[in-house]
């Protein structure tokens, strides 16, 4: 088994972002984002790792077990600090925005966070790549499930898998 973690990184409300600062503001939110897991990677695991962007707002990292938990903390600490400027003075301080939905009714959308879901591959034995993508998508959709920036694990082990899933909050 391979001592690493794979984290599938994605923007939370980020189509409400792009709707109402446009393409151009998201872009620059992608490219801080970038910034922000490129970073945390350098610093947190001494650019041993890999980052990928897998498109749009979903992000691939892969890195030592041992620093899937710190790496996760820094990339929501730096996230959460930063992410702000790219919104209004108005937005920034409340914490929420004023957009529509896709049937034109006003709601109000909280500020772009980033969901984190890992998975320790060397838990359980993989026989397939899919189903390392298939898990960090489930984890990460639990994250996702969770107001503002978390970073989520799998915590089944071995012949787990088949059983419910459990997921462990890693504290930032």
């Amino acid at each position: 088994y391979l001592d690493v973690c794979v984290i599938y990184a994605e923007l939370d409300n980020f189509k409400a972002y792009n709707d109402q600062y446009g393409f151009s503001n998201g872009d620059d939110l992608l490219l801080f984002t970038t910034e922000t897991l490129h970073t945390a990677l350098r610093d947190i695991c001494s650019g041993e790792g890999f980052l990928g962007h897998v498109g749009g707002d979903d992000f691939v990292l892969v890195v030592p077990s041992n620093q899937a938990e710190p790496l996760g903390n820094e990339i929501i600490r730096s996230f959460d600090a930063g992410a702000p400027r790219f919104y209004g003075n108005d937005a920034a301080e409340s914490g929420a925005i004023s957009t529509k939905d896709r049937l034109g009714n006003i709601t109000i959308c909280p500020l772009v966070s980033i969901s984190l879901g890992g998975v320790h591959l060397r838990s359980r034995k993989f026989s397939k790549s899919i189903e390392v993508a298939d898990i960090c998508a489930e984890v990460k959709r639990a994250a996702k499930n969770v107001k503002g920036s978390n970073l989520f694990t799998d915590r089944r082990q071995g012949e787990e898998q088949s059983k419910a899933p459990t997921y462990a909050v890693d504290p930032a």
